[in-house]
């Protein structure tokens, strides 16, 4: 119950007061008001955060078709930071024109996430299908580094890249990037 309430509220607020204050909560009812505690907790709901955003954009980056690509467009865009999201979109807009035009469609199946808190990064791995039409073209591994930075008392999604699976907090090359 306290998970899911710190999260609709950080939603809700964006303040990382509102998470201290319900932490300080939850320490209490496990007997400390230690900072170190604290830490912790606060350390694990920000991990446990930053990978259901993490998820969230990879599915509207990742999870299109012609059908649903405007709308993903610009939900992903309203998570996006200030700096980045002019080049965003023009990286988006391109591959949505590519998809309508080959009436493609992909999907990723998300297997493990990993977590790097102290860059604010978590790494994915999951199967990416893509289709032509109704039919199965192709499905392979792959892995996508997600980038948050926190400013003006929000989480910004910063960058979305390929990894290399086998160190999947390595960019591959930037022409994965979003």
């Amino acid at each position: 119950l306290l998970d899911r309430l710190i999260v609709h509220l950080v939603r809700f607020n964006g303040g990382l007061r509102v998470l201290l204050g319900l932490l300080r909560l939850g320490s209490a009812h496990l007997g400390g008001g230690h900072a170190g505690v604290e830490l912790v907790l606060l350390g694990t709901h920000l991990a446990v955060l930053g990978i259901q955003i993490c998820l969230f954009a990879l599915q509207l980056a990742l999870n299109n078709s012609p059908e649903t690509f405007e709308h993903n467009q610009r939900k992903l865009l309203q998570y996006v930071s200030p700096e980045q999201r002019g080049a965003t979109e023009v990286f988006l807009t391109a591959q949505g024109r590519r998809m309508k035009s080959a009436n493609a469609s992909v999907h990723m199946l998300p297997e493990a996430v990993e977590t790097r808190a102290g860059t604010m990064q978590v790494s994915v791995r999951g199967n990416v299908r893509q289709f032509i039409g109704d039919k199965l073209t192709s499905m392979r591994k792959k892995c996508w580094i997600v980038k948050f930075t926190y400013r003006n008392s929000r989480l910004w999604l910063e960058t979305m890249q390929e990894a290399d699976c086998k160190r999947p907090f390595e960019p591959m090359k930037p022409t994965g990037e979003i």
